[in-house]
């Protein structure tokens, strides 16, 4: 029991140390801000259809996303920002828009207008945003406001290599894109699975699996929920969450050999869970803006992923620390061995996030 607390006092002692970072190392997103919307009748141009439909995008687009320098002309510039944007309706393309494109007050940025024929009502709206070129540390991210017919305006956010985004999906689009975001957070973010092997798979039968999992999957629970309500203040402490939490995984193996009561196991389960939930909140946070008009669903979908993935995860570690078990003494040599290979990969993440 004090070989357990002392592995918990180290724990802290690491993550009480300073976190330094290079001025040099600063993320500084280059936003390129878009605009969709239907045209009012004061904006009336030739692409009008003949029902009168029409769609408007606007765009704001940083001059050092785009190629160059020297920058070429402006219409040439446009022409290929809107080729790249690839605005279609219920997949199928656009066609050529009308195009206004004139350089920023700011002198730091390209103005586009673009307007398409189209009935806005329909729906169905999807375009290839983040098109752009950008660099590790100045990485282009394309933020879109969609003002749909009915209903608050809408925002999408994206990072990264161009994607295919449709704006205001339906319930059910959302749900199968969502249940495809937690099952990927689950299989690619192994803290939780190195922290399951240490609770369940070394040692299970001297442990109550179902009061573990119960505290883990709560303190889950809460995290994804304190990051998905609360975006700008959760997303912020997630670095340190993560470091935390392979502080935590630290503390679980470690109890493999001190056999500490039943009840601080529990504590160490939920804290982690909180920590590791946060992880799986920033994950949720990251796809919020693609759920359009039904966040609730996206969210309950993703967090009831996890704890069903979670629950597997913990019955296979159960069952194989139980065979392992069977081996007698040279099953819980193995076991040992497994607990020592996880904490020594817990103190290079930990090393890593420091």
């Amino acid at each position: 029991m004090r070989a357990f607390r002392i592995g918990l006092m180290i724990a802290v002692a690491l993550i009480a140390s300073p976190v330094t970072t290079s001025a040099h190392d600063v993320v500084v997103d280059q936003i390129v801000n878009v605009r969709v919307s239907a045209a009012s009748a004061a904006s009336a141009t030739s692409a009008a259809s003949a029902d009168g439909g029409r769609l408007v995008v606007q765009l704001n687009v940083p001059i050092t996303v785009l190629p160059g320098p020297p920058l070429p002309e402006l219409p040439i510039v446009a022409a290929d920002v809107a080729r790249n944007l690839d605005v279609r309706q219920n997949d199928r393309s656009l066609g050529k828009p009308t195009i206004v494109a004139q350089l920023a007050a700011d002198q730091q940025s390209v103005d586009i207008v673009l307007t398409y024929a189209a009935d806005f009502a329909a729906g169905g709206l999807s375009a290839r945003l983040n098109a752009f070129e950008g660099t590790p540390l100045r990485p282009a991210r394309t933020t879109v406001r969609y003002q749909p017919v009915k209903g608050a305006e809408q925002t999408v956010s994206v990072i990264g290599p161009p994607s295919r985004v449709r704006f205001d999906p339906g319930t059910l689009e959302v749900v199968q894109q969502f249940v495809k975001a937690g099952l990927a957070s689950v299989l690619t973010a192994g803290d939780h699975v190195l922290f399951l092997a240490c609770l369940l798979l070394c040692g299970a039968s001297a442990r109550s699996p179902v009061r573990l999992l119960t505290a883990l999957i709560a303190g889950q629970i809460l995290g994804m929920a304190f990051v998905a309500l609360t975006p700008k203040v959760g997303v912020a402490i997630v670095p340190t969450a993560a470091l935390v939490a392979a502080c935590a995984i630290v503390v679980a193996g470690l109890q493999n050999f001190t056999q500490p009561t039943l009840r601080w196991v529990i504590v160490v389960a939920m804290v982690f869970g909180v920590l590791n939930g946060c992880s799986f909140g920033d994950v949720f946070s990251g796809a919020q803006s693609f759920a359009g008009a039904h966040p609730i669903a996206a969210l309950t979908t993703f967090a009831a992923l996890v704890v069903v993935a979670q629950l597997w995860l913990g019955a296979v570690m159960v069952a194989t620390g139980r065979w392992i078990e069977g081996f007698g003494v040279a099953g819980r040599v193995v076991a040992l061995v497994i607990a020592v290979l996880i904490v020594h990969d817990a103190l290079h993440l930990v090393a890593e996030r420091t």
